[in-house]
């Protein structure tokens, strides 16, 4: 019993290992734009940025 608990249990890490490994390498492919989205300026607000900064 324990050589059988041993394999199936040796079975199911590997299957987690891929799993998991095919799940980060999908999400390291999308592109990851949304951070620059919110950074970004909208070019209507570069005209009228607000007042100039002098010391």
């Amino acid at each position: 019993m324990m050589y059988v608990l041993l394999v199936f249990l040796t079975l199911w890490l590997l299957v987690e290992m891929v799993y998991c490994y095919r799940k980060i390498s999908r999400t390291d492919e999308q592109p990851q734009d949304t951070t620059t989205d919110y950074l970004a300026i909208p070019s209507e607000n570069k005209e009228n940025a607000g007042p100039a900064v002098t010391e």
